[in-house]
């Protein structure tokens, strides 16, 4: 697994390095009490990452999603987009600096509802990472969560 690791990271596109430590593995994170969130992240072919996500409660699958995260030259940062298994989608930036990841995206539901969501991911260590997400929009998304490495 260590392997697959770096030659995923030899891989992916320069400019994608602040998020290489996720690439190549499967992370999970406890999103509220018995609701467990997986995400586990690839580089694709041309060098982008890819993230598929499922939030699991009570063994039943509550949602999931596709980010995919590629270098925008037009802005000079990291895009993504992500969509979602209820027809939703959010695009946006993500910017680093040190151990820090700072997101800020537009989310469109599938029923039109519009509104801005800010994450942080703090990487603890090499195994674990911290987000913390935020929205005045919608305060119910809003929360803290600490994802651990699977691998």
């Amino acid at each position: 697994m260590i392997a697959l690791a770096l030659i995923a990271a030899a891989a992916l596109q320069p400019q994608l390095q602040p998020l290489s430590f996720l690439a190549g593995h499967c992370w999970q994170g406890e999103v509220a009490p018995g609701r467990t969130d997986r995400h586990c992240f690839v580089v694709l072919t041309d060098g982008a990452i890819r993230d598929r996500h499922i939030v699991v409660e009570r063994g039943k699958r509550v949602i999931a999603g596709e980010s995919v995260y590629r270098w925008d030259a037009r802005l000079g940062a990291i895009g993504f987009t992500y969509r979602d298994s209820f027809g939703g989608q959010m695009t946006g930036l993500v910017r680093s600096r040190g151990n820090l990841l700072g997101f800020a995206g537009r989310y469109t539901a599938g029923s039109g509802q519009r509104f801005g969501i800010t994450s942080r991911w703090t990487r603890v260590d090499a195994s674990s990472y911290r987000t913390d997400t935020r929205s005045a929009d919608v305060p119910q998304v809003n929360g803290s969560t600490v994802y651990r490495r699977l691998d």
